[in-house]
């Protein structure tokens, strides 16, 4: 289990740093204005994702794993190709509404199709626990191939959205044709999977497009340049879930059997624990991330001069969603989701309505974001605990985090006071490692932590 979670977080890291590093790269070189067509496009491409897909890992996981159905891959197979092919044509209309030029729409329906396909195949990985071939083939080997694509075009002097796209669709088609010939997948139909199939359908289709929508929107009251800020924080928010969207993998498959086998105060403490461990790892970046953003923002160039304050107000609504933890995930495991269509709902409708509200401030996109995700996680945080009386972390747990949050806040705030700066960060380099360091520490003398992690 111990390989597996590191190889795991490797190649996880791999893949995001490569992806983070590569978004960050493009978003200077080519300016704001390019970035922020890249992003408006590719908002558009994940709205098209979750309108087509049905990969909602406990969806898959609840198929593979409590119902024992060994072709769930040619299921949900079958089924995305047929929602791609039945929608297909209202999906091709709604987008020449906003962008006029067909060959992009073109472009951005296949990758989609092709992305949803990908994410089934990691789900399948996953649910056979194979961990690190599930984070190869959905992020890891399409990514180096974009980056690699893309360098290409950049070095070329072909930097315009569309050859983004285009990149990204190479991409995924390489990996795509890789699949359909190691898997073969069949045509498999039944409908019994959609006595909960349509609930996280509409789960999907009401919360993951918030955000889209938003950026969308972004353009429709600002420009492309503020698309591109707020995407580039987002991004940063993006990388930091690198860490739980490794530990979710493993504990998913786990909270699952302990639900079959009626074992729920097992999954409080995979709750319990998960909240610390993520918070530990994650808080020490936000902190860092919170004294540097300016640097950061300087650095990118003109067109990101917003950058700061859109983190300022995103940062509140994401430490709320990384204290509440895997609330989300123990409700659509328990059968509750229910539940998660509601708190959908309620960010969908408070989101836009927000957006509305804000739509003449400069930062109402960012605000939206955040208010919306505040009243998500409290939502969710209520419910777990009124059903399971799960808390997410302890009093003790929650002084330490506090302690060691204010004892490198506090580095950080003389370390920046330095002018010096190469000595500035190597000094902030360093606190980090002593930082780390304890964190490992402390894993390794509270072994309890890393139950569940294995099954």
């Amino acid at each position: 289990m111990k390989n597996k979670l590191i190889n795991s977080f490797f190649y996880t890291i791999v893949s995001s740093g490569i992806f983070f590093s590569f978004n960050f790269f493009i978003a200077k070189i080519i300016g704001a204005n390019n970035y922020g067509q890249i992003v408006y496009s590719l908002s558009f491409i994940n709205i098209i994702i979750v309108t087509i897909s049905m990969n909602y890992t406990a969806l898959y996981m609840g198929n593979k794993i409590i119902k024992e159905d060994e072709h769930t891959f040619s299921l949900f197979f079958t089924i995305e190709t047929l929602l791609y092919l039945i929608l297909l044509i209202p999906i091709y209309l709604v987008l020449f509404h906003f962008i006029q030029d067909i060959y992009t729409i073109y472009l951005m329906l296949s990758i989609a199709y092709l992305i949803v396909i990908l994410n089934s195949t990691g789900l399948e990985y996953n649910s056979n626990n194979d961990i690190v071939n599930s984070i190869k083939i959905s992020s890891l080997y399409p990514r180096i191939l974009l980056v690699s694509f893309f360098t290409f075009m950049i070095l070329i002097d072909y930097n315009k959205a569309i050859y983004y796209l285009i990149s990204y669709l190479l991409a995924n088609l390489i990996i795509y044709i890789y699949i359909l010939i190691k898997f073969k997948p069949q045509f498999y139909f039944k409908k019994g999977l959609f006595k909960r199939a349509w609930k996280f359908y509409l789960l999907g289709i009401l919360g993951t497009t918030f955000t889209h929508i938003a950026q969308i929107l972004q353009k429709e009251y600002g420009s492309y340049e503020q698309v591109a800020t707020l995407a580039i924080v987002l991004l940063f928010f993006a990388g930091l879930s690198i860490i739980s969207s490794v530990l979710i993998k493993f504990i998913l498959p786990v909270m699952h059997e302990y639900y079959k086998n009626n074992q729920i105060e097992k999954i409080g403490e995979i709750y319990s624990n998960n909240t610390l461990l993520v918070t530990m790892l994650i808080l020490p970046i936000i902190i860092c991330l919170l004294f540097n953003i300016y640097d950061i923002s300087y650095f990118l160039g003109r067109g990101y001069e917003l950058l700061p304050i859109y983190f300022y107000i995103l940062v509140i609504g994401y430490i709320i969603d990384l204290l509440t933890g895997v609330t989300g995930n123990i409700l659509r495991t328990t059968e509750n989701e229910k539940f998660e269509i509601y708190n959908e709902l309620s960010r969908f409708i408070f989101g836009l309505w927000f957006i509305y509200i804000f739509r003449d401030n400069t930062y109402g996109i960012a605000i939206a974001i955040a208010l919306s995700m505040i009243i998500y996680n409290v939502l969710k945080f209520i419910e777990v605990y009124y059903l399971f009386k799960f808390i997410p972390i302890r009093k003790k747990q929650f002084l330490y985090i506090v302690t060691q949050a204010s004892a490198l806040s506090i580095s950080l705030y003389f370390i920046l006071m330095i002018n010096n700066i190469y000595l500035k960060y190597a000094l902030q380099l360093s606190v980090f490692g002593v930082v780390y360091i304890g964190i490992f520490q402390f894993i390794k003398s509270n072994k309890i932590l890393l139950q569940g992690y294995s099954r």
